[in-house]
């Protein structure tokens, strides 16, 4: 696996660190966010009957 950055000779000065953190904090700013599970929707269909299942003794059909 290769580095996607290397310094090959000499240290580093602080602004070439923060130029360097800059670069690495945008490339993980572009990576594409976690998607939510999508939710399946529900049935298109629905019971043609009474909605709590329970008639009235007295209720017309």
């Amino acid at each position: 696996m290769n580095p996607l950055y290397q310094v090959t000779s000499g240290r580093l000065t602080p602004d070439e660190i923060v130029a360097l953190t800059v670069v690495l904090m945008a490339r993980a700013g572009d990576a594409a966010p976690a998607r939510a599970p999508r939710r399946r929707p529900g049935p298109r269909w629905r019971r043609l009957g009474p909605a709590s299942g329970y008639l009235s003794p007295v209720s017309w059909r």
